[in-house]
């Protein structure tokens, strides 16, 4: 390939790792907002629970996990960790694509070093 040719591959090299980074940065932020979703959830389970503890009579022998605040707080956690599995699955493709630009990308830089070393030793 020429020197344009070749450049215009490193161009578009870089303009896909630059996308593939926001990419990966928009889905950990997303991990980390699935993260702070949890903790809420694990907070309004516990004050759940100490509601429940603090009302339940001596005569009832229902256990908090058979009741309905517990059932929603499973539901609900049971969601959030599907959708960061699939983030992190989403995540960990976009990382195997960019090692592969980023090799790519510097064996492409190799060859416009080479091409611009041996285009213009002809004026030396």
């Amino acid at each position: 390939m020429g020197l344009a040719s070749n450049q215009a591959r490193v161009l578009l090299l870089t303009a896909r790792q630059n996308d593939l980074e926001l990419a990966m940065t928009t889905l950990s932020s997303r991990q980390q907002l699935l993260a702070t979703r949890q903790a809420e959830l694990i907070t309004k389970k516990s004050q759940a629970m100490m509601q429940y503890v603090n009302s339940q009579s001596a005569d009832t022998d229902v256990a908090f996990t058979e009741t309905a605040e517990y059932a929603q707080y499973e539901t609900a956690m049971k969601q959030l960790e599907i959708a960061d599995t699939n983030l992190s699955l989403q995540l960990s493709a976009m990382e195997t694509e960019h090692k592969a630009i980023v090799a790519e990308l510097e064996e492409d830089k190799k060859l416009v070093q080479n091409n611009i070393k041996n285009t213009f030793a002809i004026l030396k």
